[in-house]
């Protein structure tokens, strides 16, 4: 979050075209939890920043016909000072700003991982949590139409 505000972006690509999330990326092999962060981030945005890891979420999507179509791990990292000058759209996505308070008003978005991160977020911010506690959250979504 900077000043204030939360970065998604929404997909341009299938599978979950049109979906409003956080910025992810893929791990390659041997590469750090921060490193891929922080390559992500800037292959994505043009952004660039360093992160912290606070959580991770272990996420089991199903179809309507409770079969698994993605089974995922995702390591939350934060950064509250990024540099650079945002580039709106890539190949990915587009990326916008956001207050936190916007987000439940947002058509089609990956819930309730962004739920979820932005309110372990916000208690930080507040002090009601430490940055010390790390989070983790095991969950299967209700099947959402991709």
């Amino acid at each position: 979050m900077v000043g204030g505000k939360v970065l998604l972006y929404k997909r341009l690509k299938h599978p979950q075209f049109g979906y409003t999330g956080l910025i992810s990326g893929k791990m390659k092999y041997g590469e750090h939890i921060l490193d891929t962060a922080k390559r992500e981030f800037k292959e994505e945005t043009s952004l660039r920043a360093s992160f912290s890891i606070v959580g991770d979420l272990h996420q089991i999507r199903k179809n309507d016909k409770e079969i698994v179509i993605e089974d995922g791990i995702f390591y939350v990292c934060y950064t509250n000072k990024v540099s650079g000058a945002l580039r709106k759209k890539s190949d990915e996505g587009e990326y916008f700003w956001v207050n936190p308070d916007e987000i439940p008003h947002l058509r089609k978005i990956f819930k309730p991982s962004v739920e979820v991160i932005v309110d372990e977020l916000m208690q930080r911010l507040d002090g009601a949590k430490s940055w010390d506690n790390k989070f983790i959250y095991e969950f299967e979504p209700e099947p959402e139409d991709y």
